[in-house]
């Protein structure tokens, strides 16, 4: 169980243990490479005329080995379960 200040409390056979789990002050950096496969714009706008886009991402920091990362992503406040990949469709791509 954790508490509100990220405390988190384990029962064990000799009582109760109180662990504080180290917080990552420098998360891992995501970069978006490609949308649909082509390269981000540097404006970052990026215009489809579609329902649906196709997001490549790269990411990573100096002390998590890239298979124990896992994402997650946003839309309208809504979001993803956490992903192994680095690659992710959005939208609807009924009819295409």
């Amino acid at each position: 169980m954790a508490d509100d200040k990220g405390y988190l409390w384990v029962g064990t056979e000799k009582g109760v243990v109180r662990y504080k789990p180290p917080i990552n002050r420098q998360p891992p950096a995501v970069q978006i490479r490609r949308i649909d496969g082509e390269e981000v714009p540097e404006d970052k706008i990026y215009l489809t005329g579609r329902s649906f886009l196709k997001i490549d991402w790269d990411s990573g920091d100096l002390q998590s080995p890239n298979d124990r990362l896992l994402y997650q992503y946003g839309v309208d406040e809504q979001w993803s379960e956490m992903l192994k990949q680095s690659t992710v469709t959005i939208g609807s791509t009924a009819g295409y």
